[in-house]
């Protein structure tokens, strides 16, 4: 139980500490997107997108190995942090180069490519200071990562309020983010010097090799995934225009600000995990099961209420500018259930050192979802962007789940890991029909609301869930 408890407190530490970055983070959209405009903001979208793209070369899947591989070897991490880093500048170097190249080649406006050659330093700073991130992850210190993130939003929002203060442009705005990421750099190595202060200026050939071979197929994954989620924003800035870019990035921000809650979870439970799959399968299927009901019970009613309340949050949150956006939420937000349940599914896949196996079915997920996008952008525009995005989630969750379970050898309680939460969560949804006239924030209220007491009359909860409750809260 007490290995429950520091689960449930590093998760409880990274969902206060991201809820609070993607309240941000969605302000942050907020303010930009009518600042902006649609145009403009669809281009400010693409610059973001490619700083994830050449951010995923720039990592290369290093940062989820050396999570794994310190959680193991603690005594080491001064040594594996020294080479880490090492690796990372080379990398970095490498991506800013490959991305000089790409500029040249897609021909954007002269605004559009200063901002690039930033997002190619960006890249490399966001590099260096998330391997301090993941040495805090490894010692399962999410307190230390949580802090120095929440720091450096904080300064980004006060640097972008200054800059629409002024009146000034995206070039601008790409450049303090620029400095939001040197900001978080300096204040990683502070707290690292402060809190583990283990170092080795020890250059260890064999690990670095080791470290890139073990690390390719995480870093082939986290390339078809990141590629598998923003595809789309390139595709749509290439086939159609920049102001369809923004009406889809204005829906695909309030998804991917839920999505944190999953990630927060993974991140607290990996260290776990892969301890648990060299040990103990028994307790690795018993965390798996319980992490697959909990992540759908907490997403389905999100995805319910928004489908009711879709174009209320988009009025709510947007311009007039951003009507169309209501109906690619709508779709899109029918993918949250599916991604949440399939964040546990990968991070087992992981532990069990099934990355190759995961990042094959992340490459045909990804594959179908190109195909789709082709045949149904030129014809649907963003709303074609949503429905492809929205069938190839299903398939990577069902073809994960099935590989997860079958190697687990382990059998998922249907009815209350996912049918009884659904039916819970359909009849909030009928509530909050019959109560939309009433305000926003006290519907939402009163849908959850409704939503717990339908979980607890239809007995969702087991004994099991019911003793994990009782030994986080004492």
């Amino acid at each position: 139980m007490n290995n429950i408890k520091k689960i449930a407190k590093n998760s409880a530490v990274m969902i206060i500490v991201e809820s609070i970055n993607k309240v941000l983070s969605l302000f942050l959209t907020i303010v930009l997107a009518r600042y902006l405009g649609d145009y403009v903001f669809g281009e400010y979208s693409f610059v973001l997108t490619v700083v994830m793209l050449f951010n995923v070369l720039a990592v290369f899947g290093l940062d989820i190995l050396a999570v794994r591989e310190i959680s193991k070897n603690m005594e080491k991490t001064g040594l594996y942090l020294f080479n880490l880093l090492l690796l990372k500048i080379l990398m970095g170097i490498f991506s800013f180069i490959v991305l000089v190249g790409v500029i040249k080649i897609i021909g954007k406006s002269e605004s559009v490519n200063h901002c690039l050659y930033f997002a190619g330093f960006i890249v490399f700073i966001m590099a260096i200071a998330d391997s301090f991130g993941s040495i805090f992850n490894a010692h399962e210190k999410l307190e230390l990562k949580a802090f120095s993130l929440l720091a450096s939003k904080i300064l980004l929002v006060i640097l972008v309020l200054l800059a629409v203060f002024l009146k000034k442009g995206i070039v601008s705005i790409v450049f303090f983010i620029l400095l939001t990421e040197i900001f978080r750099l300096v204040l990683s190595v502070l707290i690292y010097r402060l809190r583990l202060n283990t170092f080795s200026f020890k250059f260890d050939m064999g690990l670095c090799k080791s470290l890139l071979r073990n690390a390719f197929s995480f870093a082939l994954i986290s390339a078809i995934s990141i590629i598998y989620f923003k595809i789309d924003i390139v595709m749509l800035s290439l086939l159609k225009n920049d102001q369809v870019v923004g009406w889809y990035s204005a829906a695909y921000n309030l998804v991917a600000a839920l999505i944190f809650i999953a990630g927060a979870y993974n991140l607290a439970i990996y260290p776990s995990l892969s301890r648990d799959a060299e040990k103990s399968q028994d307790l690795l299927s018993f965390r798996w099961r319980k992490s697959v009901k909990y992540l759908f019970i907490i997403s389905i009613p999100i995805t319910i209420g928004t489908l009711f309340l879709a174009d209320r949050f988009i009025e709510l949150f947007y311009s007039t500018e951003y009507y169309n956006s209501g109906s690619a939420l709508k779709i899109l937000i029918i993918t949250l259930p599916w991604i949440f349940v399939n964040s546990i599914n990968m991070q087992v896949l992981y532990a069990f050192n099934m990355q190759l196996k995961a990042s094959v079915i992340m490459a045909i997920c990804t594959l179908i979802n190109i195909l789709l996008n082709l045949y149904l952008i030129p014809r649907y525009s963003y709303i074609g962007a949503s429905i492809a995005t929205l069938f190839a989630e299903i398939v990577n969750v069902m073809v994960c789940f099935f590989v997860v379970s079958r190697h687990m050898q382990v059998c998922v309680n249907y009815r209350n890991t996912f049918i009884m939460p659904f039916i819970a969560a359909g009849i909030m949804g009928v509530v909050i029909h019959f109560l939309n006239f009433i305000n926003l924030f006290f519907l939402a209220f009163i849908g959850m609301l409704s939503y717990v007491v339908f979980l607890y009359f239809l007995k969702v909860l087991d004994k099991e869930d019911k003793r994990i409750i009782a030994s986080i809260i004492h």
